[in-house]
């Protein structure tokens, strides 16, 4: 059940409605740019162009990483991971 509050537009996509609002409290911390000397990547790894990878990620071996690809600090990308 959901009430409504007098005065406050009720919006017909609510988590769009939140997803918007979320945009307005800023950029996230870190802004991936290249591949971060603090992150593992096998040297069997195949990662496409433009993929940037944060510092503490995990990318194992024979992985594939597609172009323009953002890799967040703690992911882990196991053996042959696609």
């Amino acid at each position: 059940h959901q009430l409504p509050i007098p005065g406050c537009p009720q919006p017909t996509q609510p988590k769009l409605a939140f997803a918007r609002a979320l945009a307005h409290f800023g950029e996230p911390v870190w802004q991936p740019e290249s591949i971060s000397p603090r992150a593992f990547v096998d040297d069997s790894a195949r990662l496409g162009a433009g993929v940037a990878v944060a510092p503490g990620a995990f990318i194992g071996a024979d992985a594939k990483v597609g172009d323009e690809t953002k890799i967040y600090p703690g992911v882990f990308l196991g053996r042959k991971a696609v």
